[in-house]
Protein backbone atom coordinates (compact mmCIF):
# COMPACT_ATOMS: atom_id res chain seq x y z
CA UNK A 1 0.00 0.00 0.00
CA UNK A 2 1.22 3.48 -0.62
CA UNK A 3 2.45 5.32 2.29
CA UNK A 4 -0.40 7.02 4.02
CA UNK A 5 0.23 11.13 4.05
CA UNK A 6 1.05 12.48 7.34
CA UNK A 7 -1.83 14.48 8.73
CA UNK A 8 -1.27 18.30 8.73
CA UNK A 9 0.30 19.84 11.51
CA UNK A 10 -1.25 22.35 13.76
CA UNK A 11 -0.84 26.07 12.26
CA UNK A 12 1.27 28.66 15.07
CA UNK A 13 -1.10 30.82 16.32
CA UNK A 14 -1.17 34.59 14.85
CA UNK A 15 0.41 37.06 16.99
CA UNK A 16 -2.12 39.76 16.56
CA UNK A 17 -5.04 39.70 18.97
CA UNK A 18 -8.11 40.42 15.84
CA UNK A 19 -7.16 37.28 14.07
CA UNK A 20 -6.54 34.72 16.82
CA UNK A 21 -10.12 35.75 18.00
CA UNK A 22 -12.01 36.57 15.34
CA UNK A 23 -10.64 34.63 12.20
CA UNK A 24 -11.99 31.28 12.36
CA UNK A 25 -10.17 28.73 10.13
CA UNK A 26 -10.94 28.74 6.82
CA UNK A 27 -13.04 26.30 5.03
CA UNK A 28 -10.49 23.55 3.03
CA UNK A 29 -11.44 21.93 -0.53
CA UNK A 30 -11.21 18.52 -0.32
CA UNK A 31 -10.08 15.68 -3.12
CA UNK A 32 -11.97 12.94 -2.66
CA UNK A 33 -12.60 11.56 -5.76
CA UNK A 34 -8.70 11.68 -6.88
CA UNK A 35 -9.18 8.44 -4.76
CA UNK A 36 -12.28 6.49 -7.14
CA UNK A 37 -11.62 5.77 -10.85
CA UNK A 38 -12.30 8.58 -13.30
CA UNK A 39 -14.36 6.34 -15.73
CA UNK A 40 -16.08 4.82 -12.71
CA UNK A 41 -20.39 6.19 -13.09
CA UNK A 42 -20.11 7.63 -9.36
CA UNK A 43 -17.50 9.76 -10.49
CA UNK A 44 -19.31 10.40 -13.96
CA UNK A 45 -22.68 11.16 -12.00
CA UNK A 46 -21.01 13.68 -9.37
CA UNK A 47 -18.94 15.40 -11.74
CA UNK A 48 -21.82 16.30 -13.62
CA UNK A 49 -23.90 17.23 -10.89
CA UNK A 50 -21.24 19.12 -9.10
CA UNK A 51 -20.52 21.30 -11.96
CA UNK A 52 -24.63 21.89 -12.58
CA UNK A 53 -25.34 22.64 -9.29
CA UNK A 54 -21.86 24.31 -8.46
CA UNK A 55 -21.30 22.82 -5.57
CA UNK A 56 -17.78 20.78 -4.61
CA UNK A 57 -17.57 17.58 -5.72
CA UNK A 58 -16.34 15.84 -3.14
CA UNK A 59 -19.08 16.66 -1.20
CA UNK A 60 -21.46 15.86 -3.88
CA UNK A 61 -19.85 12.06 -4.04
CA UNK A 62 -19.94 11.63 -0.56
CA UNK A 63 -23.87 12.92 -0.06
CA UNK A 64 -24.66 11.05 -2.80
CA UNK A 65 -23.01 7.85 -1.74
CA UNK A 66 -25.00 8.30 1.35
CA UNK A 67 -28.30 8.72 -0.30
CA UNK A 68 -27.48 5.59 -2.38
CA UNK A 69 -26.78 3.33 0.84
CA UNK A 70 -29.71 4.03 2.83
CA UNK A 71 -31.32 2.02 -0.42
CA UNK A 72 -28.09 -0.33 -1.09
CA UNK A 73 -28.33 -1.68 3.00
CA UNK A 74 -31.68 -2.83 2.30
CA UNK A 75 -30.08 -5.44 0.19
CA UNK A 76 -26.56 -6.03 1.22
CA UNK A 77 -24.10 -5.86 4.68
CA UNK A 78 -20.49 -6.54 4.95
CA UNK A 79 -18.74 -9.32 7.03
CA UNK A 80 -16.46 -8.33 9.81
CA UNK A 81 -12.82 -10.32 9.62
CA UNK A 82 -13.91 -12.85 11.83
CA UNK A 83 -17.39 -13.14 13.07
CA UNK A 84 -20.54 -10.93 12.33
CA UNK A 85 -21.45 -8.44 9.87
CA UNK A 86 -22.40 -4.42 9.51
CA UNK A 87 -24.87 -2.89 7.60
CA UNK A 88 -23.41 -0.80 4.58
CA UNK A 89 -25.37 2.42 5.51
CA UNK A 90 -23.52 6.06 6.00
CA UNK A 91 -24.41 8.73 7.69
CA UNK A 92 -23.51 12.01 6.35
CA UNK A 93 -23.53 15.46 6.88
CA UNK A 94 -22.59 18.04 4.41
CA UNK A 95 -22.69 21.90 4.64
CA UNK A 96 -23.28 24.55 2.30
CA UNK A 97 -24.28 28.82 2.20
CA UNK A 98 -28.44 28.76 1.57
CA UNK A 99 -29.20 29.06 -2.64
CA UNK A 100 -26.39 26.44 -3.13
CA UNK A 101 -28.71 23.76 -5.01
CA UNK A 102 -28.64 21.32 -2.29
CA UNK A 103 -31.97 20.04 -2.85
CA UNK A 104 -31.15 19.81 -6.73
CA UNK A 105 -28.20 18.04 -5.74
CA UNK A 106 -29.64 15.32 -3.45
CA UNK A 107 -32.98 14.95 -6.27
CA UNK A 108 -30.30 13.63 -8.24
CA UNK A 109 -29.47 10.43 -6.83
CA UNK A 110 -32.91 9.72 -5.03
CA UNK A 111 -34.93 10.22 -8.29
CA UNK A 112 -34.65 6.43 -9.78
CA UNK A 113 -35.71 5.14 -6.50
CA UNK A 114 -38.46 7.38 -6.39
CA UNK A 115 -39.70 6.14 -9.84
CA UNK A 116 -39.11 2.84 -8.22
CA UNK A 117 -41.18 3.36 -5.61
CA UNK A 118 -44.33 4.75 -7.39
CA UNK A 119 -43.78 2.04 -9.49
CA UNK A 120 -44.52 -0.38 -6.77
CA UNK A 121 -46.89 1.44 -4.96
CA UNK A 122 -49.04 1.46 -8.96
CA UNK A 123 -49.00 -2.41 -8.90
CA UNK A 124 -50.14 -2.30 -5.30
CA UNK A 125 -53.55 -0.16 -6.48
CA UNK A 126 -54.24 -2.13 -9.36
CA UNK A 127 -53.40 -5.26 -6.84
CA UNK A 128 -55.96 -3.70 -4.11
CA UNK A 129 -58.34 -2.34 -6.80
CA UNK A 130 -59.07 -5.78 -8.04
CA UNK A 131 -59.71 -7.07 -4.28
CA UNK A 132 -62.24 -4.59 -3.87
CA UNK A 133 -63.92 -5.84 -7.29
CA UNK A 134 -64.17 -9.60 -5.65
CA UNK A 135 -66.67 -10.25 -3.09
CA UNK A 136 -65.10 -12.79 -1.84
CA UNK A 137 -61.94 -11.61 -1.11
CA UNK A 138 -60.77 -11.26 2.50
CA UNK A 139 -61.33 -7.58 4.51
CA UNK A 140 -58.04 -9.22 5.99
CA UNK A 141 -55.98 -9.10 2.73
CA UNK A 142 -57.65 -5.69 1.57
CA UNK A 143 -56.45 -3.99 4.89
CA UNK A 144 -52.93 -5.69 4.43
CA UNK A 145 -52.94 -3.78 0.92
CA UNK A 146 -53.60 -0.74 2.57
CA UNK A 147 -51.36 -0.94 4.84
CA UNK A 148 -48.23 -2.03 2.52
CA UNK A 149 -49.53 1.23 0.40
CA UNK A 150 -49.38 3.41 3.18
CA UNK A 151 -45.77 1.85 4.04
CA UNK A 152 -43.94 2.09 0.54
CA UNK A 153 -44.79 5.84 0.73
CA UNK A 154 -42.72 6.29 3.61
CA UNK A 155 -40.11 3.57 3.23
CA UNK A 156 -37.55 5.62 1.66
CA UNK A 157 -36.39 9.28 2.38
CA UNK A 158 -37.89 10.69 4.53
CA UNK A 159 -37.16 14.39 5.07
CA UNK A 160 -38.02 15.11 8.55
CA UNK A 161 -38.94 13.05 12.01
CA UNK A 162 -39.07 13.04 15.48
CA UNK A 163 -37.12 9.90 16.76
CA UNK A 164 -40.70 8.71 18.37
CA UNK A 165 -41.82 8.84 14.84
CA UNK A 166 -38.89 6.77 13.07
CA UNK A 167 -39.10 4.13 15.33
CA UNK A 168 -42.78 3.60 14.47
CA UNK A 169 -41.62 4.08 10.63
CA UNK A 170 -38.92 1.61 11.09
CA UNK A 171 -40.70 -0.84 12.34
CA UNK A 172 -43.24 -0.49 9.78
CA UNK A 173 -40.27 -1.50 7.35
CA UNK A 174 -38.93 -4.52 8.86
CA UNK A 175 -36.48 -2.48 11.13
CA UNK A 176 -35.22 -0.18 7.92
CA UNK A 177 -34.81 3.47 7.69
CA UNK A 178 -33.82 5.98 5.33
CA UNK A 179 -34.14 10.30 6.31
CA UNK A 180 -32.11 12.10 3.29
CA UNK A 181 -33.05 15.77 3.79
CA UNK A 182 -31.73 19.46 2.62
CA UNK A 183 -32.75 20.93 5.54
CA UNK A 184 -31.26 21.67 9.18
CA UNK A 185 -34.46 20.68 10.59
CA UNK A 186 -34.20 17.49 9.87
CA UNK A 187 -31.24 17.07 12.16
CA UNK A 188 -32.92 19.53 14.91
CA UNK A 189 -36.06 17.32 15.59
CA UNK A 190 -34.74 13.54 14.74
CA UNK A 191 -32.45 14.11 17.49
CA UNK A 192 -34.62 15.88 19.61
CA UNK A 193 -33.23 19.30 19.87
CA UNK A 194 -36.22 21.36 18.58
CA UNK A 195 -38.76 20.81 21.62
CA UNK A 196 -36.74 19.03 24.40
CA UNK A 197 -36.35 21.15 27.28
CA UNK A 198 -32.98 22.44 29.03
CA UNK A 199 -31.63 18.83 30.91
CA UNK A 200 -33.63 16.71 28.92
CA UNK A 201 -32.43 13.82 26.77
CA UNK A 202 -33.22 13.09 23.74
CA UNK A 203 -34.21 9.58 22.34
CA UNK A 204 -31.71 8.82 19.82
CA UNK A 205 -31.99 4.85 19.96
CA UNK A 206 -32.75 4.42 16.24
CA UNK A 207 -30.30 6.57 14.68
CA UNK A 208 -27.65 5.11 17.26
CA UNK A 209 -28.45 1.32 16.29
CA UNK A 210 -29.03 1.37 12.94
CA UNK A 211 -25.27 2.78 12.35
CA UNK A 212 -24.44 -0.88 13.13
CA UNK A 213 -27.51 -2.89 13.47
CA UNK A 214 -28.07 -2.75 16.40
CA UNK A 215 -30.89 -4.80 18.76
CA UNK A 216 -33.55 -2.22 19.38
CA UNK A 217 -36.35 -3.07 22.20
CA UNK A 218 -38.61 0.07 22.71
CA UNK A 219 -42.02 -0.07 24.51
CA UNK A 220 -43.81 3.26 24.64
CA UNK A 221 -47.35 3.48 26.11
CA UNK A 222 -48.47 5.75 24.06
CA UNK A 223 -47.64 4.43 21.02
CA UNK A 224 -46.30 1.14 18.76
CA UNK A 225 -42.07 0.85 19.38
CA UNK A 226 -40.33 -1.62 17.57
CA UNK A 227 -38.14 -4.77 18.04
CA UNK A 228 -35.82 -6.07 16.42
CA UNK A 229 -32.78 -5.27 14.38
CA UNK A 230 -32.17 -1.45 13.28
CA UNK A 231 -30.77 -0.51 10.06
CA UNK A 232 -30.50 2.74 8.77
CA UNK A 233 -29.08 5.69 6.72
CA UNK A 234 -28.74 9.17 6.67
CA UNK A 235 -27.79 12.43 5.00
CA UNK A 236 -28.27 15.67 5.44
CA UNK A 237 -27.18 18.61 3.09
CA UNK A 238 -28.28 21.77 4.70
CA UNK A 239 -26.84 25.03 5.95
CA UNK A 240 -24.26 25.86 7.86
CA UNK A 241 -24.24 25.06 11.83
CA UNK A 242 -25.80 21.46 10.86
CA UNK A 243 -22.39 20.11 12.07
CA UNK A 244 -22.33 21.87 15.28
CA UNK A 245 -25.84 20.44 16.09
CA UNK A 246 -24.93 17.04 15.65
CA UNK A 247 -21.68 17.33 18.00
CA UNK A 248 -22.75 19.67 20.58
CA UNK A 249 -25.99 17.09 20.69
CA UNK A 250 -23.71 13.77 20.90
CA UNK A 251 -22.88 14.19 25.16
CA UNK A 252 -20.68 11.34 25.24
CA UNK A 253 -23.40 8.84 23.55
CA UNK A 254 -21.44 8.05 20.83
CA UNK A 255 -23.63 9.91 18.72
CA UNK A 256 -21.69 12.52 16.34
CA UNK A 257 -18.88 9.71 15.96
CA UNK A 258 -21.26 7.95 13.26
CA UNK A 259 -21.18 10.57 11.21
CA UNK A 260 -19.00 11.46 8.02
CA UNK A 261 -18.49 15.37 8.04
CA UNK A 262 -18.10 17.70 5.07
CA UNK A 263 -17.59 21.65 5.20
CA UNK A 264 -16.32 22.88 2.32
CA UNK A 265 -15.60 26.27 1.08
CA UNK A 266 -18.46 27.97 -1.19
CA UNK A 267 -18.50 28.74 -5.04
CA UNK A 268 -21.38 31.65 -4.24
CA UNK A 269 -19.78 35.03 -5.14
CA UNK A 270 -17.22 32.64 -8.20
CA UNK A 271 -19.94 30.94 -10.25
CA UNK A 272 -20.02 31.80 -13.98
CA UNK A 273 -23.72 31.76 -14.31
CA UNK A 274 -23.83 33.05 -17.79
CA UNK A 275 -20.62 32.00 -19.49
CA UNK A 276 -21.34 27.97 -18.35
CA UNK A 277 -21.61 25.79 -21.19
CA UNK A 278 -24.43 22.92 -21.42
CA UNK A 279 -22.57 19.33 -20.42
CA UNK A 280 -25.28 16.98 -20.09
CA UNK A 281 -24.49 13.40 -21.07
CA UNK A 282 -28.19 11.50 -20.20
CA UNK A 283 -26.37 8.38 -20.74
CA UNK A 284 -25.08 8.81 -17.26
CA UNK A 285 -28.39 8.96 -16.20
CA UNK A 286 -29.92 6.37 -17.86
CA UNK A 287 -26.93 4.22 -16.37
CA UNK A 288 -27.62 4.97 -13.10
CA UNK A 289 -31.05 4.26 -13.51
CA UNK A 290 -30.10 1.07 -14.66
CA UNK A 291 -28.07 0.11 -11.08
CA UNK A 292 -30.62 1.28 -9.14
CA UNK A 293 -33.15 -0.76 -11.04
CA UNK A 294 -31.83 -4.05 -9.45
CA UNK A 295 -33.24 -2.70 -5.81
CA UNK A 296 -36.89 -3.10 -6.84
CA UNK A 297 -37.19 -6.45 -5.57
CA UNK A 298 -36.02 -5.30 -2.04
CA UNK A 299 -38.40 -2.34 -2.27
CA UNK A 300 -41.06 -4.38 -3.04
CA UNK A 301 -41.00 -6.80 -0.27
CA UNK A 302 -38.27 -6.18 1.99
CA UNK A 303 -36.75 -9.27 3.65
CA UNK A 304 -34.97 -9.50 7.25
CA UNK A 305 -31.80 -7.89 7.99
CA UNK A 306 -30.29 -11.64 9.00
CA UNK A 307 -31.19 -12.77 5.45
CA UNK A 308 -29.89 -10.12 3.07
CA UNK A 309 -26.54 -10.78 1.34
CA UNK A 310 -23.20 -10.52 3.22
CA UNK A 311 -19.93 -8.75 1.21
CA UNK A 312 -16.32 -10.16 2.71
CA UNK A 313 -13.24 -8.68 2.34
CA UNK A 314 -9.87 -9.74 1.18
CA UNK A 315 -7.16 -11.03 4.14
CA UNK A 316 -5.02 -8.46 1.84
CA UNK A 317 -7.43 -5.68 2.51
CA UNK A 318 -7.81 -6.18 6.13
CA UNK A 319 -3.89 -5.78 6.69
CA UNK A 320 -4.36 -2.78 4.64
CA UNK A 321 -7.60 -1.73 7.21
CA UNK A 322 -5.40 -2.81 10.09
CA UNK A 323 -1.99 -1.14 9.34
CA UNK A 324 -4.56 2.24 8.93
CA UNK A 325 -6.00 1.38 12.10
CA UNK A 326 -2.52 1.47 13.68
CA UNK A 327 -1.21 4.50 11.77
CA UNK A 328 -4.05 6.63 13.58
CA UNK A 329 -3.73 4.69 16.78
CA UNK A 330 -0.62 7.15 18.22
CA UNK A 331 -3.07 10.27 17.48
CA UNK A 332 -5.57 9.19 19.88
CA UNK A 333 -3.18 9.04 22.84
CA UNK A 334 -3.89 11.09 25.81
CA UNK A 335 -2.61 14.77 25.39
CA UNK A 336 -2.46 14.12 21.27
CA UNK A 337 -4.20 15.92 18.40
CA UNK A 338 -7.15 13.66 17.71
CA UNK A 339 -7.89 12.92 21.91
CA UNK A 340 -11.08 14.75 22.20
CA UNK A 341 -14.42 12.32 22.84
CA UNK A 342 -15.85 12.18 19.83
CA UNK A 343 -12.96 12.01 17.40
CA UNK A 344 -11.61 9.00 19.15
CA UNK A 345 -14.85 7.38 18.68
CA UNK A 346 -14.74 8.31 15.31
CA UNK A 347 -11.28 6.92 15.17
CA UNK A 348 -12.24 4.13 17.18
CA UNK A 349 -15.05 3.16 14.26
CA UNK A 350 -12.78 3.92 11.35
CA UNK A 351 -12.75 0.32 10.38
CA UNK A 352 -16.82 0.74 10.02
CA UNK A 353 -16.50 3.63 7.83
CA UNK A 354 -13.92 1.84 5.76
CA UNK A 355 -16.10 -1.32 5.08
CA UNK A 356 -19.06 0.73 4.56
CA UNK A 357 -18.03 3.31 2.03
CA UNK A 358 -15.71 0.09 -0.02
CA UNK A 359 -19.42 -2.14 0.09
CA UNK A 360 -21.05 0.86 -1.57
CA UNK A 361 -18.51 2.12 -3.78
CA UNK A 362 -18.30 -2.09 -4.87
CA UNK A 363 -21.96 -1.91 -5.44
CA UNK A 364 -21.89 1.01 -7.30
CA UNK A 365 -19.19 0.10 -9.44
CA UNK A 366 -20.54 -3.54 -9.63
CA UNK A 367 -21.57 -5.43 -13.25
CA UNK A 368 -24.85 -7.12 -13.44
CA UNK A 369 -23.36 -10.14 -11.31
CA UNK A 370 -21.66 -8.80 -8.22
CA UNK A 371 -18.89 -10.26 -7.13
CA UNK A 372 -18.98 -10.92 -3.01
CA UNK A 373 -15.65 -10.17 -2.44
CA UNK A 374 -15.27 -6.88 -2.94
CA UNK A 375 -12.33 -5.22 -4.82
CA UNK A 376 -9.27 -4.21 -2.89
CA UNK A 377 -8.87 -1.26 -5.16
CA UNK A 378 -12.23 0.23 -3.16
CA UNK A 379 -10.68 -1.06 0.09
CA UNK A 380 -7.56 1.16 -0.84
CA UNK A 381 -9.85 4.14 -1.98
CA UNK A 382 -12.20 4.23 1.09
CA UNK A 383 -8.95 4.14 3.64
CA UNK A 384 -7.87 7.28 1.98
CA UNK A 385 -10.76 9.07 1.85
CA UNK A 386 -11.55 8.17 5.73
CA UNK A 387 -7.71 9.64 5.98
CA UNK A 388 -8.93 13.21 4.65
CA UNK A 389 -12.15 12.92 6.45
CA UNK A 390 -10.48 12.58 9.81
CA UNK A 391 -8.64 15.51 9.21
CA UNK A 392 -11.98 17.80 7.82
CA UNK A 393 -13.46 15.91 11.17
CA UNK A 394 -10.88 17.81 13.25
CA UNK A 395 -11.08 20.62 11.19
CA UNK A 396 -14.75 21.08 11.57
CA UNK A 397 -14.45 20.56 15.71
CA UNK A 398 -12.20 23.35 15.37
CA UNK A 399 -14.79 25.64 13.98
CA UNK A 400 -17.26 24.93 16.19
CA UNK A 401 -15.64 25.07 19.02
CA UNK A 402 -15.37 21.69 20.45
CA UNK A 403 -11.28 21.80 20.56
CA UNK A 404 -8.19 23.85 19.48
CA UNK A 405 -5.91 26.58 20.97
CA UNK A 406 -9.05 29.26 19.81
CA UNK A 407 -11.51 27.62 21.26
CA UNK A 408 -9.69 27.25 24.69
CA UNK A 409 -8.95 31.04 24.34
CA UNK A 410 -12.38 32.28 23.98
CA UNK A 411 -13.82 29.78 26.65
CA UNK A 412 -11.20 31.36 29.40
CA UNK A 413 -11.93 34.56 28.37
CA UNK A 414 -15.23 34.50 29.30
CA UNK A 415 -14.62 34.07 33.17
CA UNK A 416 -13.08 37.58 32.62
CA UNK A 417 -15.92 38.99 30.13
CA UNK A 418 -18.20 38.29 33.47
CA UNK A 419 -15.86 39.78 35.80
CA UNK A 420 -12.81 41.73 34.49
CA UNK A 421 -10.75 41.49 37.92
CA UNK A 422 -7.70 39.82 37.95
CA UNK A 423 -8.18 35.91 38.82
CA UNK A 424 -5.29 33.30 40.66
CA UNK A 425 -4.72 30.40 38.29
CA UNK A 426 -6.47 27.61 40.50
CA UNK A 427 -9.42 29.61 40.39
CA UNK A 428 -9.16 29.57 36.46
CA UNK A 429 -8.61 25.58 36.46
CA UNK A 430 -11.49 24.42 38.12
CA UNK A 431 -13.84 27.02 36.41
CA UNK A 432 -12.67 25.69 32.74
CA UNK A 433 -11.91 22.01 33.42
CA UNK A 434 -15.41 20.83 33.45
CA UNK A 435 -16.36 22.69 30.04
CA UNK A 436 -15.57 22.91 26.27
CA UNK A 437 -12.72 22.49 24.73
CA UNK A 438 -11.52 21.29 28.31
CA UNK A 439 -14.10 18.61 29.24
CA UNK A 440 -13.51 16.70 26.26
CA UNK A 441 -9.52 16.68 26.86
CA UNK A 442 -7.82 13.15 27.26
CA UNK A 443 -4.98 13.65 29.71
CA UNK A 444 -3.99 16.28 32.54
CA UNK A 445 -6.60 18.80 32.25
CA UNK A 446 -5.06 20.64 35.20
CA UNK A 447 -1.53 20.84 32.75
CA UNK A 448 -3.43 21.28 29.75
CA UNK A 449 -4.83 24.65 31.04
CA UNK A 450 -2.03 26.10 32.41
CA UNK A 451 -0.37 25.31 28.87
CA UNK A 452 -3.05 27.34 27.12
CA UNK A 453 -2.59 30.28 30.01
CA UNK A 454 1.06 30.59 29.13
CA UNK A 455 0.47 30.71 25.58
CA UNK A 456 -2.23 33.20 26.28
CA UNK A 457 0.00 35.38 27.77
CA UNK A 458 2.78 34.79 25.16
CA UNK A 459 0.26 35.87 22.89
CA UNK A 460 -0.58 39.20 25.02
CA UNK A 461 -4.28 37.82 25.33
CA UNK A 462 -3.51 37.48 29.20
CA UNK A 463 -1.31 39.01 31.57
CA UNK A 464 0.49 37.37 34.39
CA UNK A 465 1.33 38.42 37.51
CA UNK A 466 3.39 37.04 40.80
CA UNK A 467 2.45 37.92 44.08
CA UNK A 468 4.21 35.66 47.33
CA UNK A 469 4.37 32.81 44.36
CA UNK A 470 1.53 32.93 43.16
CA UNK A 471 0.52 33.19 39.66
CA UNK A 472 -2.88 35.53 39.00
CA UNK A 473 -3.90 36.64 35.38
CA UNK A 474 -5.72 39.55 34.19
CA UNK A 475 -7.03 40.92 30.15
Amino acid sequence: MSKFDDFEKRRPPDSNYNSILDDHTPLKSLDLTKHIDKNSLLYRLSEQTAYECDLPISTVMMCGLGVFSTVSCRKYAVNYEHYGKLPISLYVIGEQPSGTAKSRCLTVFQKPFFGLIKKIKNSLIEELKDLEEDEAAKQRDKDDLKSRINNISRSLFINNTTPEALEIITGQNNGFFSVVSAEQGAIDSLIGGMYKGAGSKSNNDAVLHGFDGGFMSSSRVTRGGHVGTVVGGLVCFAQDGTSHTILSSSNGTGLAERFLFLAEETFLGKRDIVGKQNRHDSSIWLDYDKKCSSFEQVLHEQVDYDDINCLSISTESWELIKKFRQFLEPMIADGEKYAIAGLRGMIAKIDAQVMKIAANLHVFESSVVLNPIIDDKHILSALHICAELVKSWHQTCENVGITGDKAAYESILTLFAENPRRRDERNIILSKRATLPFRDFKGDKYAEIRRVLIEMVKLNLLQLEVEDGKKYYRV
